[in-house]
């Protein structure tokens, strides 16, 4: 083979395992799409929820700890200043992951909040369960079509 030959097949073999390199890539556990990974919190149940639905919120403001367990079919509960424990109803697409400790994620994936850390919610009481619907999360109003 003449050095030109040799070049030529050498490039070829280089583009081949870049190629399998990235196909690898593309199959591996940390390249992610889709729902955020977690379990699914209670919800805030919406009657006809969707686009071109107008949803009403109370917009009563509730601030405390995070606080939460695996074992507990709650997942996640606020802590308010006075100890007290407040059941929650998250919006559409929250999630919880305990890896180890409570994370908190949003349906864009973004973490609202882990164990411990202070969250303002807006919202107002079920009157059927008495849990917290929060339908806002640290200023960040879930049902609103500009957020």
């Amino acid at each position: 083979m003449s050095p030109l030959e040799l070049r030529s097949a050498g490039g070829a073999r280089w583009r081949v395992a870049v190629a399998l390199i990235g196909l690898a890539a593309s199959c591996s556990p940390l390249a992610t799409s889709g729902p955020p990974a977690g379990t699914p919190l209670p919800t805030l149940a919406v009657a006809g929820q969707g686009p071109g639905v107008l949803v009403v919120c109370d917009k009563g403001s509730f601030t405390g700890r995070l606080a939460g367990s695996a074992d507990d079919p709650r997942l996640v509960w606020l802590i308010e200043p006075d100890g007290r424990r407040t059941e929650l109803d998250w919006p559409a697409g929250f999630r919880v992951q305990f890896d180890p400790s409570l994370v908190v994620v949003g349906p864009d994936g973004s973490v609202v909040g882990r164990a411990g850390d202070t969250v303002r919610l807006g919202g107002g009481l079920s009157a059927r369960t008495g849990a917290l619907n929060a339908c806002e999360v640290n200023g960040q109003d879930w049902f609103s079509p500009s957020s």
